[in-house]
């Protein structure tokens, strides 16, 4: 065995429980709450919406083509968790069988390759998009991506740093795609658009101690409250208070600035509280800062 730490699978898992439930679980109970007062005619529908995103399974229900129109961009968080619960396990196995760092590498190395080549076929084997973009196997290539650079010797750091640049302007690029019109372009064309944001991630990841553009107090910001934002955004934007849905760019702006308001306020009340005592299952107990980072990093 070539490392000498311990992996504490319920310290892990009561972490990641704490780090994402809080949040999610006020967002739906308030939203509900928000329905019924506004008697939002798409209530009945919600409830189906608010068990498959508690339950982290919205990406199965999205794969089979349901609409949740509220909270159907929960189905990334479901990948999520669903592959911290299979990856401890897999690590285990790999921590087992490797003798190097080196031969850890190449194992889960090689297993995001297959599911990177999975991704890129799986639209050719499937009819439906829905198939491909949204079940956790044609994703799960992208999570086994970072894991490859957590155990690569360096994690990449030495790479020219102009890659990083180009990498996070390249991101930028493909965030505006979703919102332009294919109209006569073939649908699965926009399927591969996340294969390339999984590499140019990867490599902004790798150089983002070095990059000082990343250091901008309001990215620094916004990475703190990301996953609040990430959470509420779509919920505001598709709310029909008395039966009235809100349509425009303008106001879509001005919602989107609301749920950041209330991913602040997320922020401030439920995940910082929690991540106090999330540091209680840490394996070291981090000091004030380690925790701001933490947040920052969305971990």
């Amino acid at each position: 065995m070539w490392t000498t730490d311990r992996i504490r699978l319920g310290h892990f898992y009561m972490r990641r429980l704490l780090r994402l439930a809080p949040a999610l679980l006020v967002a739906v109970a308030l939203t509900a709450l928000f329905m019924i007062a506004t008697r939002d005619p798409q209530l009945p529908d919600y409830w189906e919406q608010a068990a498959a995103a508690v339950s982290y399974t919205s990406d199965f229900f999205m794969a089979g083509g349901a609409q949740m129109p509220i909270l159907g961009h929960t189905w990334s968080l479901a990948v999520e968790e669903q592959f911290y619960l299979l990856w401890p396990v897999l690590l285990i196995g790999v921590l087992t069988v490797a003798r190097t760092r080196i031969q850890a590498t190449w194992i889960v190395g090689v297993a995001a390759a297959i599911f990177f080549v999975w991704r890129l076929t799986a639209p050719l084997v499937f009819d439906g998009w829905e198939r491909t973009y949204f079940a956790p196997d044609t994703v799960f290539y992208a999570l086994l991506c970072g894991c490859v650079l957590a155990l690569v010797p360096g994690n990449l750091k030495s790479l020219p740093l102009w890659w990083g640049y180009v990498s996070l302007g390249s991101l930028a690029v493909l965030s505006a795609i979703p919102s332009i019109s294919f109209e006569g372009v073939d649908r699965i064309i926009t399927l591969y658009i996340g294969a390339f944001a999984a590499a140019f991630a990867l490599i902004v990841v790798a150089l983002s101690t070095r990059m000082k553009v990343l250091e901008f107090r309001p990215l620094i910001f916004l990475g703190t409250v990301s996953y609040g934002w990430y959470i509420w955004h779509q919920i505001v934007l598709h709310l029909e208070p008395f039966g009235k849905s809100i349509s425009g760019s303008a106001a879509h702006a001005g919602l989107a600035m609301f749920a950041l308001l209330l991913a602040w306020l997320s922020f401030r009340y439920v995940e910082s509280p929690v991540l106090r005592v999330k540091r209680r299952f840490e394996i070291s107990q981090p000091n004030a800062d380690q925790v701001s980072k933490e947040s920052r990093a969305g971990v």
